[in-house]
């Protein structure tokens, strides 16, 4: 009798392959802004939002952008402050903070891309804590 194929101990019962599912996503796997030229002939730039609990009051904003090695950016956001302005005017008011300590690195990503990606993380923490409101 043939050896049994290299795969065969990772057949089902019947011997069939397992089907493959897709597997949901991490929790803390999140996109990011692509990685975005800086300007031709440059390196390339990648920007990271996470927006997650810091304490019962607040919320940590971490804004990542690569170039040579991890620049990280911190904010804490009020949720009061956050209820009352609204998720659109609050990612505006952290990209503006952003852009005041890496205004080289907003205006190589442009402006428009770092306040989407930020309103985009801020409006994916509202759904996945939603006891923070």
């Amino acid at each position: 009798m043939a050896n049994p194929s290299p795969s065969a101990s990772n057949r089902g019962k019947r011997g069939r392959r397992p089907t493959k599912t897709a597997a949901a996503p991490a929790p803390l796997a999140r996109p990011s802004a692509g990685p975005v030229p800086t300007a031709p002939g440059s390196q390339w730039c990648t920007l990271r939002v996470y927006a997650e609990a810091d304490g019962p009051v607040a919320a940590l904003v971490l804004v990542t952008h690569q170039r040579r090695g991890t620049e990280v950016w911190e904010m804490d956001l009020p949720y009061v402050l956050w209820q009352s302005m609204g998720t659109r005017a609050a990612a505006a008011l952290v990209a503006r903070f952003y852009r005041m300590r890496y205004p080289a690195t907003v205006r190589q990503l442009g402006l428009r891309l770092v306040r989407s990606t930020i309103a985009a993380y801020l409006q994916l923490h509202t759904r996945e804590c939603p006891h923070c409101f």
